[in-house]
This record gives structure tokens, C-alpha cells and sequence, in this order.
């Protein structure tokens, strides 16, 4: 259920940047082990036929659209927003009135809260979306509101 759930939000993506959307689709399938001998979501994504000459032009040609695509499809599927404009990482120290910054799974106040840094800490931020970091702290991967970052 799940992987037929991503699979149309990647096919319905996918359309997007297709030539020929009329041709992206989704197949349920029991037979391939790829897809059910897993634990998790599941889906096979056929992007294009390398051996059709056209095709391989048109993947060589949007290889980055077709990345980018992908990801947004999963970061739709997972409830992540999806950050358009990748930055190199930065450094960045925690500025707070002296306590610990939440850094959470999601970009909300509400979201849970998956570690803390404390003021004066350094972290690293690797991208930013309406007012919040993506940051990595001690092995810790989440968010943190940006008013509360001094990036350098």
C-alpha cells in the first residue's frame, strides 16, 4: 500500500519533465524480489531505455532535472519540504539567551524534538527553507529555526 503511495507521487512527478508523459505509469507487480522481498516501501523507477537512443540523449541532457525530481517525490512522500537551492555546507553557532536550541525532525514548532545543542555551539547548516536550517549536530540531522543561528 505504501509503495503504491510513492509510486504515484513519483509517476505523477515524473510527468512533470517526461517528453512523453502519456507514457509514465505505475505497475503493480508481485513478481519482482526488488519489490517484494522487502520490509519497506517499495518501487522500481524505469526513468527512460538507455538502448533507445533518444532516450539516453534525454537522460544524459536532464540528469540533474531527473535527480531533483526523484527527490522531491520523496521528500513529498515523507512530508520533508524540499530544498531547491542547494548550498555548500556552512558553519553555524547556536545563539541563544543561554539554553539549548531544539533541533527537530520537521520545519515546526510542533514537530518532534530529536536532540539539543547548546548555546555556543557549532554546527554544521546544509541547506535552508522559510526560516528554518537544515543542520547536523553530533550525528543529529534536523531542523532548527534560523533566528537562532549565526552562520559564518
Amino acid at each position: 500500500m505504501r509503495g503504491k503511495q510513492a509510486a504515484t507521487i513519483i509517476a505523477d512527478n515524473f510527468k512533470n519533465i517526461y517528453p512523453q508523459p502519456n507514457l509514465v505509469k505505475t505497475v503493480s507487480t508481485t513478481r519482482l524480489a526488488e519489490i517484494t522481498k522487502t520490509n519497506a516501501p517499495s518501487v522500481l523507477i524505469e526513468i527512460a531505455y538507455h538502448d533507445n537512443p533518444e532516450d539516453a540523449e534525454w537522460i544524459r541532457n536532464n540528469i540533474d532535472r531527473i535527480a531533483a525530481n526523484i527527490v522531491q517525490s520523496l521528500t513529498q512522500y515523507f512530508g520533508l519540504p524540499f530544498i531547491d537551492n542547494p548550498q555548500p555546507p556552512r558553519q553555524g553557532t547556536v545563539r541563544t539567551q543561554g539554553g539549548n536550541l531544539n533541533i527537530r525532525a520537521r520545519p515546526s514548532r510542533d514537530a518532534q524534538v530529536v536532540g539539543q545543542a547548546p548555546n555556543g555551539a557549532t554546527l554544521t547548516v546544509n541547506g535552508e527553507w522559510q526560516g528554518w536550517y537544515v543542520v547536523a549536530y553530533n550525528g543529529i540531522v534536523g531542523y532548527v529555526d534560523s533566528s537562532y543561528i549565526t552562520v559564518s
